[in-house]
């Protein structure tokens, strides 16, 4: 259905490689703010990947497959016109590509206000009920980084798993350079190659 590229803020920071549909919202999707990295686990800011909608600031898509599709809807008059669009091509069972090899600056919202009306919000999640309700399946929210917050309950578990595994791989590294002789299991070397230090 349409093609969309990596958008970068004035401070060449990622603004969006796509936008996540799920759990009653749709964002940008940034696993990652610097550019200079591969992004994800899936290296979307590297390989070109399909996504659930793209950002209608940079949106390319043939004039017959927006016809086909009646345009952007004027339901939408500031907000989610490229949602919807995606979301009925993917009802249509086409395909939303982004290509992060298209690198393009986007001042976002300097010439309008970018709050997002509850009237609108609201229009979206009824029309697209079925798609908006469960997780994307193009999100894989397994590799987003998480940053809770410090002085909540699911801040201080995290933080206390971060400090943990830490502290496991230090020793983990420590036991093997305080170990004499090779880290090999036993049964791979023989007796004399086994003894020298």
């Amino acid at each position: 259905a349409c093609v969309g590229g990596l958008l970068l803020n004035s401070d060449r920071t990622v603004q969006s490689c796509g936008d996540n549909i799920g759990r009653n919202s749709a964002v940008h999707y940034v696993p990652n703010s610097s550019a200079a990295t591969v992004g994800d686990g899936m290296h979307r800011y590297i390989a070109d990947h399909e996504t659930t909608a793209i950002t209608g600031a940079f949106f390319c898509c043939r004039k017959q497959t927006y016809e086909d599709l009646d345009g952007f809807s004027l339901a939408f008059p500031n907000s989610f016109q490229d949602v919807d669009f995606c979301l009925r091509a993917r009802q249509k069972k086409m395909r939303c590509l982004v290509s992060p090899h298209i690198r393009l600056l986007h001042f976002e919202s300097v010439s309008r206000n970018p709050t997002v009306d509850d009237q609108t919000l609201n229009l979206i999640r009824q029309i697209h009920a079925p798609i908006m309700g469960p997780t994307d399946p193009f999100a894989l929210w397994a590799y987003e980084i998480p940053q809770p917050r410090l002085l909540s309950r699911s801040g201080i578990r995290h933080y206390l798993a971060v400090i943990k595994n830490i502290v496991w791989r230090i020793a983990f590294i420590g036991l093997v350079h305080m170990r004499p002789g090779p880290s090999h299991p036993r049964h791979i070397l023989n007796r004399n190659e086994w003894q020298i230090r």
